[in-house]
């Protein structure tokens, strides 16, 4: 519903439930939602604050909405993961507003070929993969967050062809004031400190992290930027 909702406890969003959407207001009060692996909200168009949530790595939201706020957020990530699809830790598609987030990861990512032809491309993001204009006057926004890497490794197969955006994959829209610090680690996959691919507007972004690849493949032409 539209209600707004403060959470008294922590909760558990048990392994692979998933909702379509989330329309209402949460205020955490300090309180955390704990993902299992695979579990998703879906779609936010409410708001989140005042919240932490731990996750193992899963894209917590398909789809930020267009009037949806995630602010004061601590997401901290814990990953072990593979994929061949293309992800972020917080959000696939973001219209709405982020900010005041901080961001802690830790572990590994993986990202293997789609298919055995091994074309294509496949980004990932730290907050969202792609951050969207939704139309003329409206568009998203991520700012004033801060992220956080600590042993954090990137692996990836040459046929996968995998960049990684420490603020975003893909920025079509705003992406102002955060910092990136810490360190990652890749292996054949490329890395940029805010984001892989920009067609929207930078402002005041500063990337503190150590960032480092290697590769093994004789034909893999690494980018760090």
């Amino acid at each position: 519903s539209d209600k707004e909702y403060v959470l008294k406890q922590d909760i558990v969003v048990p392994e692979n439930f998933a909702v379509d959407k989330v329309n209402c207001t949460i205020i955490g009060e300090g309180h955390k939602f704990i993902f299992g692996k695979g579990a998703s909200f879906g779609r936010l168009n409410g708001k989140l604050s005042d919240l932490t949530i731990e996750s193992l790595g899963d894209a917590i939201f398909k789809t930020v909405g267009e009037n949806a706020v995630i602010d004061n957020v601590t997401v901290n990530v814990n990953a072990d993961i593979t994929v061949s699809e293309e992800s972020a830790f917080v959000a696939l598609e973001n219209y709405g507003t982020i900010e005041n987030v901080t961001l802690n990861v830790k572990g590994k990512l993986k990202a293997v070929a789609k298919d055995s032809a091994g074309t294509g491309e496949l980004n990932f993001g730290g907050i969202v993969l792609q951050n969207n204009v939704y139309n003329s006057k409206i568009a998203g926004t991520i700012k004033n967050c801060q992220l956080n890497y600590s042993q954090f490794s990137l692996v990836g197969e040459t046929g996968a062809n995998a960049v990684f955006g420490g603020v975003a994959g893909i920025n079509n829209a705003y992406l102002q004031e955060c910092k990136v610090k810490g360190e990652i680690n890749s292996d054949t996959f490329d890395i940029a400190g805010i984001c892989a691919v920009n067609n929207g507007l930078l402002t005041k972004n500063t990337n503190e992290a150590d960032l480092s690849q290697t590769s093994a493949d004789t034909e893999w032409n690494p980018i760090v930027c």
